[in-house]
C-alpha cells in the first residue's frame, strides 16, 4: 500500500490542477479552497494466487472540499480521468498496475461552514487500484 499512495501522491503533486492542493489524511487548520486529501481504503486479499504471483484490489479515497459544488463535481471528474486514464504514467516502483475503476462517488453539504461563512461542498470517490505483484 506504501508504495501506491506515494505513486499517488507523487502524481498530485506533478504541475496542474491539484500541485499545492492535495494533503495526505488530513488537512491543515484553514487550508486554501478547493483541496483535494488522499485517504488510503480498505484493501481487499489477493484475488488469485499462482505460485509467486498475485493479484491485489487496492482502494484509495479522494475527498474534496471546496465552496462551489461545480467545482467539486468538477474535481472529482478530473481525479478519476487522471487516475482511469490509459495514458496514466507508471506510479507504483513495485508491481504492475493493471487497472484503475471507479468504485463509488458522491457530493453534499458539509455541515461545517468556511471560515468566511460560505458553505463548504464534499465530494468523495474511491478509486481501486488493482495491481500484479511477486513475492520474492
Amino acid at each position: 500500500m506504501k508504495a501506491l499512495l506515494q505513486g499517488i501522491w507523487n502524481h498530485l503533486q506533478r504541475p496542474g490542477t491539484f500541485a499545492g492542493h492535495a494533503h495526505q489524511g488530513l488537512a491543515p487548520a484553514k487550508p486554501a479552497m478547493p483541496y483535494v486529501v488522499l485517504e488510503p481504503g480498505m484493501s481487499m486479499s489477493p484475488d488469485y494466487r499462482t505460485d509467486r504471483q498475485y493479484m491485489q484490489t487496492r482502494t484509495v479515497r479522494f475527498s474534496v472540499y471546496g465552496t462551489s459544488m461545480v467545482t467539486v463535481a468538477e474535481w472529482i471528474d478530473e481525479l478519476e480521468s487522471v487516475f482511469t486514464s490509459p495514458a496514466l504514467p507508471p506510479i507504483l516502483t513495485s508491481g504492475v498496475l493493471l487497472n484503475v475503476m471507479k468504485g463509488g462517488d458522491d457530493i453534499s453539504i458539509d455541515p461545517d461552514r468556511a471560515e468566511d461563512g460560505q458553505e463548504v461542498w464534499h465530494g468523495l470517490i474511491d478509486l481501486d487500484f488493482r495491481i500484479q505483484r511477486s513475492e520474492d
